[in-house]
């Protein structure tokens, strides 16, 4: 590492919708039928693999990264209708945020019960995409932040990068993240305002390491 990358290292703060990131890996790097609630990913682990991959892929004379602050969105069980996988998220709360960078944010998932029987047809989560859109426009905007990465494989969050981008101007950066695979479509980040935002993809050795080991 040169001189210049040791002085000037960029603090960065990642965005991360969960349940599409957990949910993209499980179904192209889990072939046996894992459950979902078993391969989990733990949100430092995750955000260390993608800052040391980061770092590792820049050419020599760009800067580095430190992870300041991670923001992670997610929907979460209501106690009333699903009591064990409410207790089960709280738990997750307590251990993922025992690094004071980490924060976890819950919205309720949302739910379609029948009138007559009480039995849950459909559970959704809502309004998170539009959290983590939130987050990534705060964080631009954040004076101590020098780099945000959104970590999704969700296209609708495009414009979020857009605008994030022209906010940002030259002081704060905006990258993606995002797994990688012979399964998965390759998704680039888009080209915004004449160029394309850089991309830092984890591989299913990474997975790996990103599996919550509690779970």
């Amino acid at each position: 590492m040169s001189e210049a990358q040791v002085a000037h290292r960029l603090r960065a703060a990642i965005v991360m919708d969960y349940q599409n990131i957990h949910l993209t890996a499980h179904d192209n790097f889990e072939a046996f039928g894992t459950p979902k609630h078993h391969s989990l990913i733990h949100p430092l682990a995750y955000a260390r693999n993608v800052i040391d991959e980061r770092n590792r892929r820049q050419r020599s004379g760009y800067p580095h990264a430190d992870l300041v602050k991670m923001e992670v969105y997610r929907g979460q069980p209501v106690e009333e209708h699903e009591p064990k996988r409410y207790a089960y998220t709280q738990q997750e709360l307590s251990r993922w945020t025992r690094d004071d960078r980490i924060d976890v944010i819950y919205r309720p998932l949302k739910y379609t019960i029948d009138r007559n029987s009480g039995v849950i047809r459909g559970i959704q989560e809502k309004g998170v995409d539009v959290l983590c859109a939130l987050a990534v426009i705060r964080a631009v905007m954040n004076s101590n932040i020098d780099l945000v990465i959104l970590a999704t494989h969700d296209s609708d969050l495009d414009p979020c990068l857009e605008e994030a981008v022209q906010i940002g101007g030259t002081g704060t950066r905006v990258e993606t993240t995002g797994w990688a695979s012979s399964q998965i479509r390759t998704r680039q980040a888009p080209n915004v305002h004449g160029r394309k935002l850089w991309r830092t993809f984890l591989d299913e050795e990474a997975y790996r390491r990103c599996l919550d080991p509690d779970r």
